[in-house]
C-alpha cells in the first residue's frame, strides 16, 4: 500500500479523482532510527517550520466560531435498525449489502442534532473486504468511497427535512450555535488492531513489532481512497499506541493536502491502552506532525468520565484544539448477556437509557469547557445522547451571549 501502483488504481476507479492535485505520493523511507526504545522514524524533520501552518480543513475552520457536535455510535444505532454489525467489518458490511440503511442511519444522527458524521470505514480494510466480501481491489475501494457519499447523501436529506420544518430527531436539531447549512464528513479511520488483529485493538501489541514505517504503509490505501472520495477531514480513532501515532502523522506528511483529528484509546487518566503514556503519545504528534495536518487531538471510546481528566492531559502538553466522544459508560454483563448502565462509582446503576443520554450531554459542557470543540459518541451512543449534547452546548452558547451581551453566531 501507498506505492504508486495503489494511486494509479485509485485515479482509475474514480475519472474526477483529485489524488493527483493532492499530492498524493508514498511516505519517503526512514533514513535512520530514533534513538529511543520505541522503533521511530527519522530522517523527517520534526519541528514545524514558522509560517507554514497549512489551512484548516472546513471541519474545524467552522470549529472556530463554536463547538461542533459529532455522530454517535454508528454500528450501535444500526444495530437498533435491526442490522447486523457482528463480524470484522462491522458496520462496513452495509456498504455492500444494505447501503440505504447506512444513509438512513447518517440521517437520524444528523436530524438529532450532528454537524459532522463519520462515515462507516473504521473497522475495514482493503484485504478484510477482499477476503470477506469476495471482490477484487478496485470494488473495495469504490465501497470505502461509497462510504463518503452515502454520510454526505445522509446528511443533506437530514438537513433537507429540517429546513422544511420536520423538527429534529430526539428533540435535538440544534448545535452550540445554529445548524450548519451542509454536513460535515469525517473518513473514519480505525487502528490497525481492529481491522487485522481483532482484540488486539485494546492493546496495541503489534505498535513495536511491526513499526512505524510498516504501519504507515498498511494505512496508505484507506487513506488514499477517502481522501480522493472527498472527505472533509481524516478521523484517525481509537490508536491504542505510541507507533501508531508516529505511523499516521508519518504518512500524512507525504500527502500535504491531508487534514485530520487523531483521536487516543485510554485505559486511564495517563496512559494508552498499550500502556505506554499518554503523555509521549502527545509529544509524539507534536514531535512528528511537523506542518500542523493534526488539527486536533482527541480521546474516544473511554468511559464519560474518564473523558476530562484525559482532555486535561493532553491540554497540558498541547495548545491543538480537542475532541471528545466517550462510549456511553455502559459495560458488557456476562452473566445477563447485556449491556447495563453504571453510575458515578462504576458500580450497576438502575438508570434508564433515557436518563444515561441525558447525563451524557450535561458532561458534555464540561469536555468544552476543557477545550473540545468537536464532542459526540462513539459505542453505545445513539441519536439521543447526541441530541442531548446538541441541546446542553446550544444552552451553554446562549448563556454565554447572554453574560458577554453578544450575538450568537448561525
Amino acid at each position: 500500500a501507498g506505492a504508486s501502483p495503489v494511486l494509479d488504481r485509485i485515479a482509475s476507479i474514480f475519472p474526477e479523482s483529485v489524488a493527483s492535485a493532492l499530492g498524493l505520493s508514498p511516505p519517503p523511507p526512514p533514513r535512520s532510527q530514533h534513538p529511543s526504545p520505541l522503533p521511530l522514524p527519522r530522517g523527517l524533520a520534526t519541528r514545524p517550520a514558522p509560517g507554514r501552518r497549512p489551512p484548516l480543513s472546513r471541519v474545524f475552520a467552522l470549529a472556530r466560531e463554536r463547538p461542533l457536535v459529532l455522530d454517535g455510535g454508528l454500528g450501535t444505532w444500526l444495530e437498533s435498525l435491526g442490522r447486523d454489525v457482528s463480524g470484522q467489518l462491522w458496520a462496513a458490511r452495509l456498504l455492500h449489502e444494505a447501503p440505504d440503511a447506512l444513509r438512513l442511519a447518517h440521517a437520524d444522527f444528523v436530524a438529532a442534532g450532528a454537524d459532522v458524521v463519520m462515515t462507516a470505514t473504521s473497522q475495514c480494510s482493503r484485504e478484510a473486504l477482499v477476503a470477506l466480501l469476495d471482490i477484487d481491489d478496485e470494488a473495495a475501494a469504490r465501497l470505502v468511497a461509497r462510504s463518503v457519499t452515502l454520510a454526505r447523501d445522509g446528511t443533506r436529506a437530514a438537513l433537507r427535512r429540517l429546513s422544511q420544518g420536520s423538527g429534529g430527531l430526539c428533540g435535538g436539531g440544534g448545535g452550540g450555535g445554529g445548524r450548519l447549512p451542509h454536513g460535515l464528513v469525517a473518513a473514519a479511520i480505525g487502528p490497525y488492531g481492529a481491522s487485522v488483529e481483532g482484540e488486539s485493538e485494546y492493546s496495541g501489541r503489534y505498535g513495536r513489532r511491526l513499526g512505524a514505517p510498516a504501519l504507515a504503509a498498511w494505512h496508505a490505501w484507506r487513506v488514499d481512497v477517502l481522501l480522493s472520495a472527498g472527505a472533509d477531514v481524516l478521523a484517525f480513532e481509537t490508536v491504542p499506541c505510541v507507533t501508531e501515532v508516529v505511523a499516521l502523522c508519518t504518512l500524512l506528511q507525504s500527502r500535504p493536502a491531508a487534514r485530520a483529528w487523531l483521536s487516543l484509546a485510554c485505559r486511564s487518566a495517563a496512559e494508552l491502552q498499550s500502556g505506554e503514556r499518554l503523555a509521549d503519545a502527545v509529544d509524539a504528534i507534536e514531535q512528528y506532525d511537523i506542518s500542523g495536518q493534526v488539527e486536533a487531538i482527541g480521546v474516544n471510546c473511554a468511559a464519560p468520565l474518564l473523558a476530562s481528566p484525559l482532555l486535561r492531559a493532553i491540554r497540558a502538553r498541547s495548545s491543538r484544539p480537542l475532541v471528545a466522544y466517550p462510549n456511553s459508560g455502559e459495560v458488557w454483563d456476562e452473566w445477563a448477556h447485556g449491556w447495563v448502565a453504571v453510575g458515578p462509582d462504576g458500580a450497576p446503576s438502575a438508570e434508564s437509557a433515557a436518563a444515561g443520554a441525558e447525563r451524557f450531554g450535561r458532561l458534555a459542557r464540561q469536555w468544552a469547557a476543557d477545550g473540545a470543540v468537536l464532542i459526540g459518541g462513539c459505542c453505545r451512543t445513539r441519536p439521543d445522547h447526541i441530541a442531548a449534547v446538541a441541546r446542553e452546548l446550544r444552552a451553554a452558547a446562549e448563556e454565554g451571549r447572554h453574560r458577554h451581551g453578544t450575538t450568537l453566531r448561525p
